[in-house]
């Protein structure tokens, strides 16, 4: 009986304080259901822009990557020359091979067989120069077999204008991110003068245009079929 009471009169002296200051009472009512309107707003918005960013980038990214890292010449000529000796030779370069996977193609068809792994797909990188009047802009192009390419990065949502299938039809083509199209501002269908590590000048058309989100990507990446990407690779084979 006593709880009953202090609460019924803990209760009239609120209510009490609340009617000769109703003023008071409204404002700092008002301001508390503004501060945590406020702090549920900026919680929330956090939490689904880190959601985002984490998706976009592990969505761009294989969970496993395999790839030829370049090695230092172990053996080099001079103990090649002279076996017997106890040679000392200092800054050697690196081997002087293409950073290709020996035996890819079976690489790939190995992997697929594995049924814990639901997609992988081979690609081909090569640095390149883009000649746009005097200017030269720096980026990657990268050869893909297309439809293993999508099931592995999602890349049919992230088209904005062009087709990537027409990288397969029309020779010499690309399809070109976003921030890298709108920097030498070109667009589906316009051509451009590619410049390979060797000095080779390639003309390719445009045939698409990508958006990831990405900034880092987005600057740079250009993707092409994997049979264009690797005439780059002949050039230097040819020099």
């Amino acid at each position: 009986m006593k709880i009953i009471r202090r609460t019924k009169l803990a209760s009239f002296v609120a209510f009490s304080q609340m009617r000769t200051r109703a003023k008071q009472s409204v404002i700092a009512t008002a301001g508390v259901v503004f501060g945590v309107t406020v702090f549920i707003f900026l919680l929330a918005y956090v939490k689904g822009l880190n959601g985002y960013v984490q998706d976009i980038t592990l969505e761009q990214t294989p969970h496993v990557r395999l790839y030829n890292e370049p090695e230092i010449a172990q053996n080099t000529l001079l103990n090649k020359v002279s076996p017997h000796t106890l040679n000392y030779t200092h800054h050697v370069k690196p081997k002087a091979v293409l950073p290709n996977i020996k035996d890819g193609l079976q690489i790939i068809q190995e992997i697929r067989q594995d049924n814990r792994v639901s997609a992988v797909s081979g690609s081909v990188k090569a640095q390149v120069f883009y000649e746009v009047g005097l200017s030269l802009f720096n980026g990657q192009i990268t050869g893909i077999n297309y439809e293993d390419e999508n099931i592995l990065l999602n890349l049919a949502p992230k088209l904005t204008e062009g087709s990537f299938t027409d990288m397969n039809i029309t020779p010499n083509s690309i399809v070109m991110a976003s921030g890298l199209a709108k920097k030498i501002n070109v667009r589906s269908g316009d051509k451009i003068t590619v410049i390979t590590q060797r000095g080779e000048y390639l003309t390719m058309t445009v045939v698409g245009i990508f958006k990831t989100g990405i900034p880092e990507i987005d600057i740079e990446q250009c993707y092409a079929s994997s049979s264009t990407v690797q005439k780059f690779y002949q050039f230097l084979l040819l020099i």
